[in-house]
Protein backbone atom coordinates (compact mmCIF):
# COMPACT_ATOMS: atom_id res chain seq x y z
CA UNK A 1 0.00 0.00 0.00
CA UNK A 2 1.47 3.48 -1.10
CA UNK A 3 1.21 6.68 0.81
CA UNK A 4 -0.97 8.00 -2.23
CA UNK A 5 -3.41 5.72 -1.34
CA UNK A 6 -3.92 7.09 2.66
CA UNK A 7 -4.36 10.28 1.14
CA UNK A 8 -6.80 8.72 -1.57
CA UNK A 9 -8.89 7.97 0.58
CA UNK A 10 -8.88 10.76 3.01
CA UNK A 11 -10.04 12.74 0.24
CA UNK A 12 -12.87 10.62 -0.92
CA UNK A 13 -14.02 10.51 3.02
CA UNK A 14 -14.11 13.94 2.71
CA UNK A 15 -16.21 14.72 -0.91
CA UNK A 16 -18.62 11.63 0.16
CA UNK A 17 -19.59 13.36 3.68
CA UNK A 18 -19.89 16.96 2.25
CA UNK A 19 -21.97 15.74 -0.57
CA UNK A 20 -24.47 13.37 1.83
CA UNK A 21 -24.34 16.63 4.78
CA UNK A 22 -23.22 14.43 7.13
CA UNK A 23 -20.75 16.72 8.39
CA UNK A 24 -19.99 20.36 8.11
CA UNK A 25 -17.50 21.72 5.10
CA UNK A 26 -14.97 22.70 8.24
CA UNK A 27 -14.76 19.12 9.26
CA UNK A 28 -10.81 18.29 8.90
CA UNK A 29 -8.63 15.42 9.05
CA UNK A 30 -8.68 14.36 13.15
CA UNK A 31 -5.73 11.87 12.30
CA UNK A 32 -3.60 12.27 16.01
CA UNK A 33 -0.39 10.38 14.48
CA UNK A 34 2.00 12.74 12.17
CA UNK A 35 4.93 11.32 10.20
CA UNK A 36 7.69 14.34 10.18
CA UNK A 37 8.50 15.01 6.59
CA UNK A 38 11.92 16.39 6.30
CA UNK A 39 13.08 18.25 3.64
CA UNK A 40 16.33 18.46 5.39
CA UNK A 41 16.75 14.72 5.16
CA UNK A 42 15.69 14.30 1.41
CA UNK A 43 19.07 16.29 0.45
CA UNK A 44 21.21 14.93 3.31
CA UNK A 45 19.93 11.55 3.31
CA UNK A 46 17.46 10.64 1.06
CA UNK A 47 17.69 6.69 0.44
CA UNK A 48 17.79 5.26 3.85
CA UNK A 49 15.04 8.25 5.84
CA UNK A 50 12.81 7.49 2.40
CA UNK A 51 12.92 3.70 3.25
CA UNK A 52 12.19 3.97 6.83
CA UNK A 53 9.25 6.76 6.41
CA UNK A 54 7.83 4.69 3.91
CA UNK A 55 8.40 1.31 6.03
CA UNK A 56 6.54 3.51 8.97
CA UNK A 57 3.61 4.60 7.00
CA UNK A 58 3.34 0.62 5.91
CA UNK A 59 3.31 -0.20 9.40
CA UNK A 60 0.87 2.69 10.45
CA UNK A 61 -1.57 1.64 7.28
CA UNK A 62 -1.53 -2.06 7.93
CA UNK A 63 -2.55 -1.40 11.92
CA UNK A 64 -5.46 1.28 10.69
CA UNK A 65 -3.98 3.55 12.76
CA UNK A 66 -4.35 7.05 10.36
CA UNK A 67 -1.62 9.37 10.24
CA UNK A 68 -0.85 12.42 8.39
CA UNK A 69 2.67 14.08 7.34
CA UNK A 70 3.96 17.11 8.69
CA UNK A 71 6.20 19.44 6.90
CA UNK A 72 9.58 20.41 8.37
CA UNK A 73 9.14 23.85 7.58
CA UNK A 74 5.42 23.77 8.99
CA UNK A 75 6.47 22.88 12.62
CA UNK A 76 4.26 25.40 13.61
CA UNK A 77 1.05 22.97 12.85
CA UNK A 78 2.14 20.47 15.78
CA UNK A 79 -0.78 21.37 17.70
CA UNK A 80 -3.15 19.57 15.66
CA UNK A 81 -1.70 16.26 16.22
CA UNK A 82 -1.05 14.18 19.95
CA UNK A 83 1.83 12.36 18.06
CA UNK A 84 5.13 12.93 16.10
CA UNK A 85 6.92 9.85 14.77
CA UNK A 86 10.94 10.67 13.58
CA UNK A 87 11.86 8.03 11.13
CA UNK A 88 15.43 7.91 10.87
CA UNK A 89 15.64 11.78 10.75
CA UNK A 90 19.04 12.59 10.51
CA UNK A 91 19.00 16.57 10.18
CA UNK A 92 17.29 18.75 12.51
CA UNK A 93 17.73 22.17 13.18
CA UNK A 94 18.10 23.97 16.52
CA UNK A 95 15.10 25.87 16.26
CA UNK A 96 13.45 22.66 15.10
CA UNK A 97 14.47 20.50 17.47
CA UNK A 98 13.27 24.19 19.82
CA UNK A 99 10.06 23.78 18.24
CA UNK A 100 9.93 19.50 18.99
CA UNK A 101 10.42 20.61 22.75
CA UNK A 102 7.85 22.71 23.04
CA UNK A 103 5.47 20.51 21.43
CA UNK A 104 6.65 17.59 23.68
CA UNK A 105 6.30 20.10 26.77
CA UNK A 106 2.76 21.16 25.67
CA UNK A 107 1.21 17.27 26.05
CA UNK A 108 2.83 15.75 22.78
CA UNK A 109 5.32 12.50 22.29
CA UNK A 110 7.62 11.57 20.02
CA UNK A 111 8.62 8.38 18.53
CA UNK A 112 12.12 8.61 16.89
CA UNK A 113 14.07 5.67 15.27
CA UNK A 114 18.02 5.62 14.34
CA UNK A 115 20.21 8.75 14.65
CA UNK A 116 17.10 11.08 14.49
CA UNK A 117 18.71 14.45 15.50
CA UNK A 118 22.17 13.48 15.43
CA UNK A 119 22.82 15.94 12.84
CA UNK A 120 22.17 19.75 12.04
CA UNK A 121 20.33 20.99 9.19
CA UNK A 122 24.05 20.57 7.20
CA UNK A 123 24.38 16.80 8.21
CA UNK A 124 27.16 17.91 9.87
CA UNK A 125 27.32 15.11 13.17
CA UNK A 126 26.78 16.37 17.05
CA UNK A 127 28.17 15.34 19.52
CA UNK A 128 24.84 14.52 21.33
CA UNK A 129 20.94 14.41 19.79
CA UNK A 130 19.53 17.87 19.50
CA UNK A 131 16.73 15.87 21.26
CA UNK A 132 18.04 14.44 23.58
CA UNK A 133 16.17 16.11 26.50
CA UNK A 134 13.26 14.24 24.89
CA UNK A 135 14.37 11.22 24.32
CA UNK A 136 15.91 11.17 27.90
CA UNK A 137 18.99 9.50 26.41
CA UNK A 138 22.45 11.26 25.34
CA UNK A 139 24.38 9.44 22.26
CA UNK A 140 27.19 7.53 22.41
CA UNK A 141 28.71 4.43 19.93
CA UNK A 142 28.48 2.15 22.82
CA UNK A 143 25.03 3.34 23.96
CA UNK A 144 23.58 2.89 20.36
CA UNK A 145 25.30 -0.80 20.18
CA UNK A 146 23.59 -1.70 23.16
CA UNK A 147 20.61 -0.24 22.58
CA UNK A 148 20.24 -1.27 18.96
CA UNK A 149 17.48 -3.75 18.85
CA UNK A 150 15.40 -2.19 22.55
CA UNK A 151 13.17 1.12 23.41
CA UNK A 152 14.24 3.22 25.32
CA UNK A 153 11.23 4.78 27.21
CA UNK A 154 11.01 8.44 29.06
CA UNK A 155 8.69 8.25 31.55
CA UNK A 156 8.36 12.15 31.76
CA UNK A 157 7.10 12.93 28.66
CA UNK A 158 6.12 9.42 27.32
CA UNK A 159 8.31 9.85 24.12
CA UNK A 160 10.12 6.57 22.81
CA UNK A 161 13.63 6.56 21.24
CA UNK A 162 14.50 3.30 18.96
CA UNK A 163 18.15 3.47 18.47
CA UNK A 164 18.00 0.90 15.76
CA UNK A 165 17.89 1.33 11.95
CA UNK A 166 14.21 0.60 12.24
CA UNK A 167 12.41 -0.18 8.78
CA UNK A 168 16.02 -0.67 7.29
CA UNK A 169 17.32 -3.74 5.57
CA UNK A 170 20.92 -5.19 5.71
CA UNK A 171 22.32 -6.53 2.33
CA UNK A 172 20.95 -10.22 2.91
CA UNK A 173 17.71 -8.95 3.55
CA UNK A 174 17.44 -9.12 7.45
CA UNK A 175 16.11 -6.17 9.27
CA UNK A 176 18.35 -4.17 10.78
CA UNK A 177 16.50 -3.81 13.75
CA UNK A 178 14.62 -6.63 15.20
CA UNK A 179 12.08 -4.82 16.60
CA UNK A 180 8.96 -6.63 15.33
CA UNK A 181 6.33 -4.14 13.60
CA UNK A 182 3.85 -5.21 15.96
CA UNK A 183 5.03 -4.01 18.59
CA UNK A 184 6.06 -0.71 17.85
CA UNK A 185 1.93 -0.91 16.74
CA UNK A 186 1.08 -1.67 20.44
CA UNK A 187 3.15 1.04 21.99
CA UNK A 188 2.02 3.69 19.50
CA UNK A 189 -1.67 2.51 20.23
CA UNK A 190 -0.78 2.76 24.04
CA UNK A 191 0.52 6.13 23.26
CA UNK A 192 -2.42 7.61 21.73
CA UNK A 193 -4.85 5.81 24.36
CA UNK A 194 -5.93 9.19 25.48
CA UNK A 195 -5.62 10.82 22.62
CA UNK A 196 -9.33 10.93 22.28
CA UNK A 197 -10.10 9.72 18.45
CA UNK A 198 -11.71 6.49 17.48
CA UNK A 199 -9.52 3.23 17.21
CA UNK A 200 -10.10 0.81 14.53
CA UNK A 201 -9.32 -2.72 14.50
CA UNK A 202 -9.33 -5.09 11.55
CA UNK A 203 -8.21 -8.91 11.94
CA UNK A 204 -6.67 -8.12 7.90
CA UNK A 205 -3.95 -5.43 7.54
CA UNK A 206 -5.09 -4.44 4.11
CA UNK A 207 -8.02 -2.42 5.54
CA UNK A 208 -7.12 1.13 5.35
CA UNK A 209 -9.05 3.65 7.40
CA UNK A 210 -9.22 7.71 7.47
CA UNK A 211 -10.85 9.57 10.38
CA UNK A 212 -12.31 13.12 9.84
CA UNK A 213 -14.16 15.78 12.75
CA UNK A 214 -16.63 18.26 12.13
CA UNK A 215 -16.63 21.34 13.84
CA UNK A 216 -19.15 20.13 16.17
CA UNK A 217 -17.00 17.41 17.36
CA UNK A 218 -18.28 14.59 15.61
CA UNK A 219 -15.89 11.85 13.99
CA UNK A 220 -16.70 10.39 10.50
CA UNK A 221 -14.44 7.45 10.03
CA UNK A 222 -13.72 6.09 6.50
CA UNK A 223 -12.46 2.42 5.63
CA UNK A 224 -11.00 0.52 2.32
CA UNK A 225 -10.92 -2.76 1.50
CA UNK A 226 -7.58 -3.29 -0.76
CA UNK A 227 -8.51 -7.18 -1.32
CA UNK A 228 -10.65 -9.13 -3.54
CA UNK A 229 -12.79 -10.39 -1.13
CA UNK A 230 -15.03 -8.82 1.87
CA UNK A 231 -13.65 -8.59 5.26
CA UNK A 232 -15.39 -9.40 8.50
CA UNK A 233 -14.50 -8.31 12.18
CA UNK A 234 -13.80 -5.03 11.85
CA UNK A 235 -14.57 -2.91 15.24
CA UNK A 236 -14.24 0.48 15.99
CA UNK A 237 -13.80 1.47 19.33
CA UNK A 238 -14.61 4.95 20.47
CA UNK A 239 -12.28 7.82 22.09
CA UNK A 240 -11.59 6.60 25.77
CA UNK A 241 -13.29 8.19 28.32
CA UNK A 242 -15.96 9.50 25.41
CA UNK A 243 -19.07 7.35 27.22
CA UNK A 244 -20.67 4.73 25.04
CA UNK A 245 -21.38 4.73 21.09
CA UNK A 246 -24.75 5.62 19.58
CA UNK A 247 -26.32 3.35 17.26
CA UNK A 248 -24.59 4.84 13.73
CA UNK A 249 -25.40 4.19 10.31
CA UNK A 250 -22.67 2.06 7.59
CA UNK A 251 -23.15 3.71 4.59
CA UNK A 252 -21.55 2.49 1.55
CA UNK A 253 -21.35 3.49 -2.58
CA UNK A 254 -24.12 2.08 -4.22
CA UNK A 255 -25.99 0.45 -1.59
CA UNK A 256 -28.44 0.68 0.99
CA UNK A 257 -27.64 2.16 4.63
CA UNK A 258 -26.75 -0.25 7.10
CA UNK A 259 -27.48 0.64 10.83
CA UNK A 260 -24.86 -1.01 13.58
CA UNK A 261 -25.26 -1.22 17.03
CA UNK A 262 -22.74 -1.18 19.81
CA UNK A 263 -21.75 -4.83 21.59
CA UNK A 264 -19.77 -5.06 24.54
CA UNK A 265 -16.23 -6.72 24.00
CA UNK A 266 -14.38 -9.45 26.11
CA UNK A 267 -12.54 -6.79 27.55
CA UNK A 268 -15.62 -4.42 28.48
CA UNK A 269 -15.80 -1.69 26.01
CA UNK A 270 -18.13 -0.93 23.68
CA UNK A 271 -17.23 -1.13 19.91
CA UNK A 272 -19.22 -0.99 16.80
CA UNK A 273 -19.19 -4.31 14.85
CA UNK A 274 -18.61 -3.90 10.94
CA UNK A 275 -21.15 -6.84 9.80
CA UNK A 276 -19.01 -7.06 6.40
CA UNK A 277 -16.73 -4.39 4.04
CA UNK A 278 -16.53 -4.87 0.84
CA UNK A 279 -14.31 -3.72 -1.47
CA UNK A 280 -15.57 -0.03 -1.54
CA UNK A 281 -15.13 2.04 0.90
CA UNK A 282 -17.68 2.32 3.90
CA UNK A 283 -18.34 5.72 5.70
CA UNK A 284 -19.46 5.46 9.80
Amino acid sequence: VRDSSYRRIHRKLCEWYAANGRLSSGSADASAVGILYSFEALLGDEPDYAKSRNSMAQLLMQNQIPFRYVLSDRLDLLSGIRMLILPNVLPISDSQAARIGKFVKGGGRVLATGRSSLYDEKMRMRRNYALADVFGADFSNSFEDASHDSMIFNCKNGSVLIPGSWGLHMPDGSPACEIPSAKIAEIIREMLSDAGVPEVFSPMPHIQCSISKSKAGKFAVGLLNYSDTPVRGIRIFPPRGKGAWRPSKLLSPGKDTVRVKAEETAGGRLALQIPELDVEAFLV
